[in-house]
């Protein structure tokens, strides 16, 4: 399989997972009083604790590199921090999300603004945005199969 063939397969997947995720949100809010969601809550679940890590472990290549620092990003003097905030920003909902599907959302906004900014740029302000409190994160951030992200409340 080529690279080209490849994300062609990890794109849906990568989608497959945040519907898994809404999914999962849904079911969660009315889990209590309906067994049909309280059914529907675990098995997202369950799929998104063992189908997804699998086939993120499947595709790891395309993962950036999580342990990027800003300081050690060098952006086009054409690129504002301000400009690639808002990019991100636009992605990210108050809504838990795995940060793999935000990131390639990311990427592609980012690549119109400028093609050399990559998914490691990407990763590094973010980590920026979660410092400075106006994203929030849970999960492992060196773990892409764990890591998540939303909008600070």
């Amino acid at each position: 399989m080529n690279e080209d063939q490849a994300i062609a397969v990890f794109l849906p997947l990568l989608s497959a997972a945040e519907s898994l995720d809404e999914a999962r949100a849904a079911a969660a809010l009315i889990a209590d009083s309906d067994d049909r969601a309280a059914e529907l809550e675990a098995l997202t679940s369950k799929l998104n604790t063992q189908l997804m890590p699998a086939i993120f472990d499947h595709f790891y290549v395309f993962f950036p590199d999580s342990s990027a620092r800003w300081d050690q990003i060098k952006l086009s003097p054409a690129v504002s921090e301000t400009a690639l905030d808002e990019i991100i920003l636009s992605v990210v909902s108050p809504d838990w999300k795995k940060m793999a599907f935000l990131i390639w959302e990311m990427s592609s906004l980012a690549s119109e603004l400028d093609p050399e900014i990559d998914r490691e740029t990407l990763v590094a302000r973010v980590r920026i945005l979660i410092e400075s409190n106006r994203l929030e994160y849970r999960g492992d951030p060196l773990d892409w199969r764990s890591y998540e992200g939303r909008l600070e409340p």
